[in-house]
């Protein structure tokens, strides 16, 4: 672990002889999981949300009676599909699929727990599904973000944004419940890769790319224009190589293909086209129509979903936007144009609250083309960085102990809504609270522990990043980057 971490927006130079072991960076890399792994499984949301239920029961369908329809259990769950009188599951299969190790764990522990109770079994196996699949995802996109913008703007301040995304978003809350938000964010990061590697990527690089981006649509398909933007921007800087990025994409989007074949008799029609339980989903139209400036507004801005208002930090994209202009023009227009896109579209579609949770879960895909910007936002203003940063990560644990599906009513004073909500029904389960504590105390305490897994994680991403960034300088690939000039960026910023 580094020693006291320097301040926000400072690039460091290591000695000419230091000297960087790769064993040692890898297991600085696993502390730094592991500590923030263990933030994402304390906390599990209720289990008995549809969303979740129609995921677990596909799981259960496949792993107990090897076939892909829910018919047995369908009246559990509303997000379902009929199709020649049989039910499956509305979802994209990749959720589903990520999860089959973990969810194949936690039917093992709950056969050893003997429960009796189906609500006890199907809290095991959510719990143990999230865990090694979302939660897994969410704790790797502080490295991965750490590992791609760090010579941009130096380790301090890459270790501080992949941790303000991480815990400061809706990465948090949607990486303790089934749903594959937090996995299309990791996606979307990675097939962004090969556009901001250092150096020329190799054929692997791009194909890993591509696939990154179909498996995110095979996720969560409002993944799809951010998706479209990182394959935009691969294609556009190494249009010769395309088809390696190309090959890629198919073999991510395998999995939906195929699950709507054997489905739906079609590779190309979702299951929400044959949505049994809610028929503003179903047709051709999948419950989109004109875009609503006001529901925008809400999605933005408003007291239950607004995106700014739980995560203020990523007000700072704004001041990052010159240098992110310096640096790549054509990485500034598809940043704007695809956030803007992806609210317009999820403003047009007929549910925004998307199964009444707070936060806009829809716009999450998109969040990853404002990683690049709010860095250089947050070098150019560490001080801001720090306080939006800090009250964003406050907020989103609020969120994450209060429960995902809960809300304050209007009028209601916070604290005391937060009171109500941990001791509502649909309240989230977590670790200290199965222990004995109350749901109050479980919460302090994760605070605490929060607090301080993160203050180790950012030394321990620090150090990661300025053995980053001597390996770049030792390539010779890519010179170290310090804070823009007033007057310009200088060539070697450019992507």
């Amino acid at each position: 672990m580094s020693q006291k971490p320097e301040p926000l927006g400072t690039v460091f130079v290591r000695p000419a002889g230091a000297s960087w072991g790769k064993a040692s960076s890898f297991r600085l890399c696993l502390a730094t999981f592991g500590l923030l792994w263990l933030i994402f499984v304390a906390y599990h949301q209720s289990p008995l949300n549809s969303n979740d239920l129609s995921r677990l029961l596909l799981l259960r369908a496949a792993t107990t009676m090897h076939t892909l329809q829910i018919d047995t259990w369908h009246e559990m769950t509303l997000n379902k599909a009929v199709f020649r009188g049989h039910y499956y599951s509305d979802k994209p299969p990749g959720g589903a699929m990520l999860a089959l190790p973990g969810y194949s764990i936690g039917k093992a522990l709950a056969g050893v727990w003997n429960s009796p109770s189906d609500e006890r079994r199907l809290l095991v196996e959510s719990w143990s599904s999230t865990a090694f699949s979302v939660a897994i995802c969410g704790a790797f996109i502080p490295i991965v973000v750490v590992w791609r913008m760090v010579r941009f703007v130096g380790a301090p301040t890459a270790a501080a944004t992949g941790l303000f995304f991480a815990f400061g978003t809706g990465v948090l809350p949607y990486g303790t419940s089934l749903f594959p938000h937090t996995a299309s964010f990791i996606l979307i990061t990675l097939a962004l890769g090969p556009f901001l590697k250092a150096g020329r990527p190799t054929d692997l690089d791009l194909f890993a790319g591509g696939a990154a981006a179909g498996l995110a649509v095979s996720c969560e398909l409002t993944a799809g224009l951010a998706a479209a933007l990182a394959l935009l921007l691969s294609a556009a800087k190494f249009r010769r190589r395309v088809s390696r990025t190309l090959l890629g994409l198919f073999v991510g989007l395998a999995p939906f293909l195929l699950y709507s074949f054997v489905c739906f008799k079609n590779p190309f029609i979702p299951g929400y086209h044959y949505q049994a339980a809610m028929p503003a989903m179903r047709g051709a139209t999948l419950g989109f129509h004109l875009p609503s400036f006001s529901a925008a507004a809400e999605m933005l801005v408003g007291p239950r979903r607004g995106l700014l208002l739980f995560s203020p930090f990523l007000l700072l994209s704004l001041f990052g936007l010159r240098g992110l202009w310096l640096s790549s023009r054509l990485y500034a227009v598809c940043a704007l144009l695809g956030v803007a896109a992806q609210l317009l579209v999820i403003s047009a579609y007929f549910d925004q609250e998307a199964g009444g949770v707070v936060l806009p879960r829809l716009l999450m895909p998109a969040l990853p083309l404002l990683i690049l910007p709010c860095a250089f936002g947050a070098a150019r203003y560490p001080k801001a960085s720090i306080a939006l940063g800090v009250a964003s990560i406050v907020a989103i644990t609020l969120v994450t102990t209060a429960g995902l599906f809960g809300g304050l009513v209007a009028g209601e004073p916070p604290f005391h809504g937060y009171l109500r909500l941990l001791k509502a029904p649909n309240a989230p389960y977590s670790i200290a609270e199965l222990l004995g504590a109350s749901p109050l105390l479980g919460a302090c305490i994760f605070f605490v522990v929060e607090a301080v897994f993160l203050w180790i994680a950012f030394g321990n991403l620090v150090e990661l990043g300025s053995r980053r960034l001597a390996a770049v300088h030792a390539d010779g690939t890519r010179p170290f980057l310090g804070q823009c000039p007033p007057a310009g960026l200088p060539e070697h910023h450019r992507l």
